[in-house]
């Protein structure tokens, strides 16, 4: 091992160098960086507690979210600006109700289709449909 090389550190976990200086200055991990970035993000939307009752859907786990939905096509759509999003390093990341939402709204109703006729000879409908008798 090289002089240069560091440990993980845990969430919450303050750093030797830090606890040496007894000072909790200590760069956060990435599980509490995201944690401070939902806070934010809630906070920017005025949605105030919305990231403890609505889940953060990020490209990573929109496809387990939401089976239909590839992750490109959310970058797309966050990119379009077809719902609230906003970035989490150079990934977006959106509400899931907003997703959700976006998602009601794309839904298309199919047409009812016309039953096709029964026949009960198939050589009369040929015969009808080339003119004959």
């Amino acid at each position: 091992m090289g002089a240069n090389t560091q440990r993980r550190r845990e969430p919450g976990q303050v750093s030797s160098v830090a606890a040496e200086k007894n000072c909790s200055t200590a760069r956060p991990t990435r599980e509490e960086a995201f944690a401070a970035f939902c806070v934010l993000l809630a906070f920017a939307t005025g949605q105030g507690d919305a990231p403890a009752a609505d889940p953060i859907i990020t490209t990573a786990n929109v496809a387990a979210e939401f089976p239909g939905l590839t992750p490109r096509a959310f970058a797309d759509a966050a990119r379009r600006g077809d719902f609230a999003a906003r970035r989490h390093g150079r990934k977006p990341a959106a509400f899931r109700s907003d997703v959700e939402a976006w998602l009601e709204a794309r839904k298309v109703t199919p047409r009812p289709r016309k039953a096709a006729p029964v026949t009960i000879d198939p050589m009369a409908d040929y015969v009808a449909m080339a003119g004959g008798r």
